[in-house]
């Protein structure tokens, strides 16, 4: 009995941190930790041609971050910011380019939770990406926000 009750323990186990399971706000949960702060050298496809360059867990405490992106993950064309949970107000981002020249766009706009930037068109078309800059100001005293960079191809 002790053993057959060992048996389905280490089984149910199993299941449970193999298995992903939806953690809310699109992120997934991987049996105990939730992804939430870098995919930055992971090709993830979001649709419409769009792909994940990185996210960034916004505060009220910090007003600016950098994602890296890198060469080996292609050219980019356009980027698009995603925000998650609370709203953040965008103010520019600076995108330096592999050949170090960069491109400021400023946004100045309150993006609420679960709305999008508009599409940022890069200079020159189809660019490497070095890294990505943002400047913001979050708008949730106390509480996180999601800012997730998408690229398109």
């Amino acid at each position: 009995m002790k053993r057959l009750t060992l048996s389905a323990l280490a089984l149910t186990m199993a299941v449970m941190t193999a298995a992903p399971v939806l953690a809310g706000d699109g992120w997934v949960l991987l049996g105990t930790r939730t992804v939430t702060d870098r995919v930055d050298h992971d090709v993830v496809a979001v649709g419409d041609g769009w792909v994940l360059l990185g996210t960034r867990t916004v505060t009220d405490r910090v007003d600016h971050d950098v994602v890296a992106v890198g060469a080996d993950r292609g050219r980019f064309s356009a980027l698009r910011l995603d925000v998650r949970r609370h709203a953040v107000e965008l103010r520019d981002v600076t995108v330096v380019f592999g050949n170090g020249d960069h491109q400021k766009l400023e946004l100045r706009r309150v993006i609420p939770a679960g709305g999008s930037s508009r599409v940022l068109d890069l200079a020159g078309g189809d660019r490497v990406i070095q890294r990505i800059e943002l400047r913001y100001d979050a708008q949730s005293v106390g509480r996180k926000a999601v800012v997730r960079v998408v690229g398109r191809r």
